[in-house]
């Protein structure tokens, strides 16, 4: 299959527009990316990657009125959560959340589908993806479950390339990184479910200080 490219962001949001899936840079590692409420794209990525739906997987939003719109915990939190949070985001770090009752149950990030996970990168074409389409996305890495992440576009597993319908590269297309870190906010309680790019104990000291 040949893969097709693009550097210009409305071709993009057209494609994700349409039900499409993308492969796009972000601030940490490649993602592939669908709509956010696109279930069968979703389930898509899900099924290419092997990957079963009680993994987490990220809602990217480029501001924090959007990630107030699918979570509980944003808009109702206290002082200190949404403090902590403006000193972390835009950044790469993502925050799991109680979500919103009508969110698609294959959004959500847990087996129990009553979370999700929020990150809002620092990303800039990401950001300009998202504000055009007036929706979030859903992202995961460009690996297949228990997989390294492959390190040339030639290297992306068949089963990965047979679902992109973009390759989106506004110039910084990189096989390499770590990936966010990942915390748990639900009910502020403060925990680490994966180690990324950030340590944890410097997050860790930032809450403690929030």
């Amino acid at each position: 299959m040949t893969l097709r490219f693009s550097s210009d962001p409305d071709i993009a949001v057209n494609v994700l527009h349409d039900g499409g899936i993308i492969l796009h840079p972000t601030d940490t590692i490649l993602g592939i990316a669908t709509r956010y409420d696109n279930i069968s794209g979703i389930e898509k990525i899900i099924s290419a990657k092997n990957r079963a739906k009680s993994f987490p997987h990220s809602v990217l939003v480029s501001s924090f009125q959007i990630s107030e719109s699918i979570t509980k915990n944003v808009c109702t939190g206290s002082e200190k959560l949404k403090n902590f949070l403006s000193m972390i985001w835009p950044g790469p770090i993502t925050c799991i959340f109680e979500a919103q009752r009508e969110i698609p149950y294959v959004t959500k990030a847990t087996e129990q589908f009553h979370t999700i996970a929020i990150r809002y990168p620092s990303h800039k074409p990401s950001l300009e993806i998202i504000d055009r389409l007036k929706k979030p996305i859903i992202t995961t890495s460009v690996n297949t479950h228990q997989h390294d992440i492959p390190k040339s576009i030639d290297e992306l597993p068949y089963n990965l390339q047979d679902i992109i319908d973009l390759v989106f590269d506004p110039g910084d297309i990189r096989f390499s990184g770590k990936p966010s870190t990942m915390i748990s906010l639900i009910d502020e309680n403060f925990s680490l479910i994966r180690e990324g790019i950030i340590p944890f104990s410097n997050l860790k000291k930032i809450w403690d200080k929030s």
